[in-house]
């Protein structure tokens, strides 16, 4: 309430016991008297009159004068804030204007004449509930004893009350439940006022411990240059941000602090509130990332291999000591450029290699070249990957290059080597080839032909580059193992015995007995041993069928017999090339796989 209201208030109930005491002191005289002083007592009563009607309608407050519970008159404050005229209120029962809940005390009230301010709920004449506060006092005028209250409606009052609860409750709440050490000190002195848990189970202090005490008396700063720089800056400012401090725990331990603090009042007394948040772990936390920085370092300088870090422009944060030796830039040279070592027309490639990085991916292994400071050009072995940051983003990529210069060059020489003797290899299969095609004159040339018709059926099919030198030579040896058959049988010009039939059908295991023994040799031994072998299961020596049989058999088996029927043998001419394709289509899913089968087919019109 304000002091404009209470006054306000006191002087109304006072002009009023003023009128009451006036008009009583009238009613005693004689009626003699106050005839022949008529006309100064009406001039009275008018003039306190006038001065209750002036002070009751510039009152702040309603007011509201009953009798026998009665509405007998009203201002119109009371009228407005209670949503009736005048008119309405005048001869209604004061009690329709109570809200039901507070019936029972504002009649309490009345029967007791309480002079004391109390409050009760309102009730409007639209049906709202709203708070008010009374106070009331009984009088007499002219034998009528009547009631005069001055009423003020409080709800802003209320709610002004319920958010201040609100407050502290959050407050109280967020003091108490904090994991962070929170203490109120006095400003003038220093004692603690107040701990919640968070400064207990940091600390150690219980409430008991700290009790008319000030922190230099329990000892708790490790560095009493740290209090003299919070009391400064309180001084100075009011309020102290982010000041790391070392404290001294009850058990007589360390540990390091981020305090804020500011000074508030608090029932008129000036007050520090302190929070501080125990950061020592995060402190520890920096010290190991400080030594693995320095472990870090120390490893890159000693490290034999050239590493470089770039950022996501591609500019240059790392240049390692190495990095200096093998392309002649000193760090300071290279740091915040672009990587100064890409070969002449290599830019678009480091360029996509640097999104392709920022994209998560990472090189393992690449061998690349780059040109050192003096031109001269070096052969390298690069491994990337990205960096990112503590949420996850790809910040930057790191580099490490290995020179492989030596290396390269002692690959070439056995590369140069190795090809020499593929080519020595190559050419004994040949010879193998011919030696058979000596022996038996049927085959002359069929080596040859089937050769290079399989190769190309093998590369239709996707069958992979790396795997067509296997096939080249199991094609070219694939009769090898005749060699084991007696002459007798290979080259006997009529039809062969069944005991005959079933010696030459072991000319695939003599294949596998002789080439299985060579390790270059073991990869391309699949046709050798199964291209014999039929889709349906019939064929020899194993009896595979379907997808038992390797790719390379059944490619060749295709290949093989479309070139012998359309040669000419010593015990039966050639067929016609369209009667060998239809005997071809015809064995499809019989005796050749028909997939390759309709591929053979299309590759050979």
């Amino acid at each position: 309430m304000s002091k404009r209201n209470k006054q306000t208030r006191a002087e109304l109930l006072r002009e009023l016991e003023a009128l009451h005491q006036r008009v009583q002191e009238l009613e005693n005289k004689n009626l003699q008297a106050a005839v022949r002083l008529g006309g100064n007592i009406v001039g009275a009563l008018n003039e306190g009159e006038q001065r209750y009607r002036t002070l009751a309608e510039t009152a702040f407050e309603g007011i509201v004068i009953s009798e026998n519970g009665i509405i007998a008159d009203l201002n119109n404050q009371f009228a407005e804030m209670s949503g009736y005229t005048l008119g309405e209120l005048l001869g209604k029962s004061v009690m329709t204007l109570v809200a039901p809940e507070s019936l029972q005390e504002v009649a309490e009230a009345k029967r007791t004449n309480r002079l004391e301010p109390y409050e009760f709920l309102g009730l409007r004449k639209d049906g709202t509930i709203f708070p008010l506060e009374v106070r009331a006092r009984t009088t007499w005028i002219s034998n009528r004893q009547l009631r005069v209250a001055a009423i003020r409606d409080i709800t802003e009052q209320k709610q002004t009350e319920s958010v201040l609860r609100a407050s502290e409750s959050k407050f109280s709440i967020a003091f108490h439940t904090s994991p962070d050490s929170i203490n109120i000190n006095r400003l003038e002195g220093g004692l603690y006022l107040d701990i919640n848990q968070g400064f207990t189970e940091i600390t150690g202090y219980t409430w008991e411990d700290v009790r008319g005490k000030t922190s230099l008396e329990i000892n708790i700063w490790a560095n009493p240059e740290d209090r003299a720089r919070l009391v400064e800056g309180l001084r100075a400012r009011g309020v102290v941000k982010d000041l790391e401090a070392s404290f001294r725990m009850k058990d007589g331990q360390e540990r390091a602090g981020l305090m804020s603090a500011r000074i508030i009042e608090i029932n008129n007394q000036r007050c520090i509130l302190s929070v501080t948040r125990d950061i020592s772990h995060r402190k520890q936390m920096e010290q190991a990332l400080r030594r693995t920085n320095e472990l870090l370092q120390a490893l890159i300088n000693a490290s034999p291999v050239a590493i470089d870090m770039v950022d996501n422009s591609g500019n240059v944060q790392l240049w390692s000591p190495t990095a200096e030796k093998f392309f002649g830039w000193k760090a300071a040279e290279v740091i915040g450029d672009q990587l100064p070592f890409i070969t002449q027309g290599k830019q678009y490639e480091l360029q996509k290699q640097i999104e392709e990085e920022l994209r998560g991916m990472a090189v393992s292994g690449q061998e690349t070249r780059r040109i050192r400071k003096d031109g001269s050009v070096m052969d390298v072995e690069l491994w990337t990957a990205p960096l990112r940051d503590s949420e996850g983003a790809v910040i930057g990529s790191v580099g490490v290059m290995t020179d492989i210069t030596e290396r390269k060059k002692a690959e070439q020489q056995i590369q140069a080597l190795h090809s020499e003797l593929l080519v020595a290899y190559d050419e004994t299969l040949e010879g193998w080839s011919r030696a058979l095609n000596l022996r038996d004159p049927n085959t002359d040339g069929h080596s040859r032909r089937v050769v290079d018709v399989t190769i190309n059926l093998a590369r239709n099919i996707g069958i992979p580059e790396s795997e067509l030198i296997h096939v080249r030579r199991g094609a070219i040896l694939h009769d090898i193992g005749k060699m084991g058959i007696p002459d007798q049988i290979l080259l006997k010009p009529g039809p062969l015995t069944m005991e005959e039939w079933r010696i030459m059908q072991f000319h695939p295991v003599f294949a596998y007995e002789m080439l299985s023994k060579i390790p270059f040799l073991k990869p391309s031994l699949d046709i050798p041993y199964s291209h014999h072998e039929k889709w349906n299961g019939s064929g020899y020596p194993r009896r595979l069928k379907r997808t038992e049989i390797p790719l390379a058999a059944r490619v060749f088996a295709i290949v093989d017999t479309f070139d012998a029927l359309t040669s000419d043998r010593s015990y039966r001419p050639s067929w016609k090339r369209e009667e060998a394709l239809t005997y071809i289509h015809d064995q499809a899913g019989i005796q050749f796989d028909p997939d390759l089968v309709r591929v053979f087919l299309e590759t050979i019109h």
